[in-house]
Formats: C-alpha cells, structure tokens, sequence
C-alpha cells in the first residue's frame, strides 16, 4: 500500500501496562521482521500513518509507538498523520496531544497524497506524494486551539 497503516496494531493486545511482555519489544526474532517490513516499506515508497486512535485504546503513544516510529525515522522513512474517524466525533481525536508527540519524535515534515498531476517518485499510483515542511508551525494547530 501507499500508506502504511497501524504499523504495530498488534500492541493493542498488550498495553504496556498489563504485565504481559510486549512481543514487539521482548522477540528479537519478531522486532527483526518489523524492522525488515519497515525497510522494505522505505524501499518502495510507502507513507507511515502516525495514527492517534492509539491513545483512545489506552496506549502511551500514537500508532506507531516511539520505538518503530523511530525505527521509521531513522531509515528515513516518510510520515503523514490520522485520526481513524470511526464517526464524525472522532474527526481530530487526540490532535492536541498529537503535536507533543510529533515534536517529541522530532518530526516536522508530513506527506500526503493528492490526486492529479501524475504519480510522482515514490507514488505507485497516479496520486503525487506532497510534503508540508514545518508541520508543528502550520497554521492548523492554532486554528484548532492546539498549541
């Protein structure tokens, strides 16, 4: 896919807080294989989704967690972000404490997908991947009483 979803969903089985062992963190062998999934996301283009319906499901940090985020991160991996409205009283949950988390990450640029104009590089489809530089400054955080 061209945006990468709910990289590591399967957290959501074991909050951090429940006393069992989270796989992704204890299993070498299953940190190996996400980290290969992340590379060979990179490779061909794919958007990491920072997903905030996370926190609603009661854990520390937006989909995905501080440790494959930065794994993401390190290999140079490209971000946009969601809310996974599930209804309309969704739309934006959790954004006020989204931008902490971004910053926090150090994450300041976001891609997204628009239609139009040709699949540009990294895009299998006919969509252009866009940047927005300077995310935490955008406007849009202001306008929504988040700061």
């Amino acid at each position: 896919p061209e945006v990468v979803g709910h990289f590591d969903l399967v957290r959501i089985f074991h909050p951090y807080d429940d006393g069992v062992a989270d796989p992704l963190c204890e299993s070498d062998e299953v940190r190996r294989l996400a980290v290969r999934n992340i590379e060979y996301a990179i490779g061909y283009g794919a958007i990491f989704e920072i997903n905030t319906r996370a926190w609603k499901k009661g854990l520390r940090d937006a989909y995905p967690q501080r440790d494959m985020l930065g794994e993401i991160l390190e290999r140079g991996g490209r971000v946009t972000i969601s809310d996974d409205s599930h209804g309309p009283g969704d739309v934006c949950m959790h954004y006020s404490r989204l931008l902490g988390y971004l910053r926090e990450m150090g994450v300041d640029r976001l891609h997204y997908l628009s239609r139009g104009g040709g699949a540009s590089e990294g895009s299998s489809s006919g969509s252009r991947v866009c940047v927005l530089e300077k995310a935490s400054e955008h406007e849009f955080w202001a306008a929504n009483g988040i700061a």
